[in-house]
């Protein structure tokens, strides 16, 4: 009997046990996408209630799952066990600055107020970072003046940004200048901000983006390109040279390409949706004149999200 108790014991022993969730895999999870992200991130906040990180992945989570409801009570949560944290703040108002489009009219009001308190109290508690004052600067920026924004504010709050940060100066600077509509401005302000930081995937974003903007198809095939040679696997990059090909009609072999190269990548929250490589690949072949390839690709984006409006309406042009 005691030797079957020890040979029990010693195979349990070998039955490795279910890692408890932390914040990095919870956080890896939601950016790979994981069907099993927001059952993680809420094993995680009931495991440690009083850290504020659990309660941010949580907020991320849901809002990941499309409940920015219950994510803005995540983040509220967050701020409640933190209040001198900055970093619950940005994450209210990020979840907030979706929620704001899910109420009627007369509540985005008040959800503007909350989203305008959250970012200023994140500047407030941390003046020296970069992230809530440029959060701020967009908030004044596009809010109109009964919702407390100001182009006025929004400027100075460039000016401080500059003077924490050179590259990041010149990045605000071209969304300035983007807002009063002057994209020739914009273009040389992302590139400076490039060219101090060449490796920053948001700024290679953004000058390829405006490029796509000014239909300067040569010059974003060229820096597309580039991008994709520089990371063979990035799927911001392999997306944006597909999205050329599909806007501008040209090159359309090589856009088929890129898709197909973005389609098979692991899923990565920070990259756009496979339901919108979907019809971007439908646009190139309708270019390319190959219709049955193109209602294949509307349909399979139409499969993945059933309110992709722009594939159900190429769809039914086609």
């Amino acid at each position: 009997m005691f030797r079957w108790i020890l040979l029990t014991l010693s195979l349990l022993a070998t039955v490795p046990a279910h890692a408890a969730p932390t914040a990095e895999s919870v956080r890896a999870q939601i950016k790979g996408r994981d069907a099993q992200a927001l059952m993680a991130a809420r094993t995680l906040t009931r495991a440690m209630p009083t850290q504020y990180e659990a309660w941010i992945e949580l907020a991320r989570a849901e809002l990941h799952f499309g409940e920015a409801k219950r994510a803005v009570d995540a983040a509220e949560q967050a701020v409640s066990v933190a209040p001198d944290r900055f970093e619950p703040y940005l994450t209210l108002s990020e979840v907030l600055s979706q929620r704001i489009n899910e109420v009627g009219m007369f509540a985005k009001m008040g959800v503007a107020g909350d989203l305008r308190e959250a970012l200023e109290t994140a500047r407030r508690l941390a003046p020296q970072e970069v992230a809530p004052r440029r959060a701020l600067m967009q908030y004044y920026m596009q809010a109109p003046g009964i919702a407390g924004g100001s182009m006025d504010k929004a400027r100075a709050e460039s000016d401080a940004i500059a003077a924490l940060d050179i590259a990041e100066g010149h990045a605000v600077l071209a969304m300035l200048a983007q807002h009063d509509g002057q994209r020739d401005l914009a273009l040389s302000e992302f590139r400076r901000a490039l060219s101090l930081k060449p490796e920053s995937p948001r700024y290679r974003l953004q000058v390829g983006l405006t490029l796509q903007a000014m239909e300067r198809w040569e010059e974003a095939f060229a820096h597309f390109e580039t991008w994709v040679a520089a990371e063979p696997e990035s799927g911001a990059a392999l997306y944006q040279l597909g999205r050329t090909a599909a806007l501008s009609g040209q090159r359309l072999d090589l856009g088929v390409e890129a898709f197909q190269r973005f389609l098979a990548l692991a899923p990565d929250i920070d990259d756009p949706e496979p339901t919108y490589a979907w019809f971007r690949l439908g646009e190139v072949q309708r270019h390319a004149g190959r219709s049955e390839l193109a209602r294949h690709a509307f349909e399979r984006a139409v499969q993945l999200d059933a309110n992709n409006d722009e594939a159900r309406k190429a769809l039914v042009a086609l």
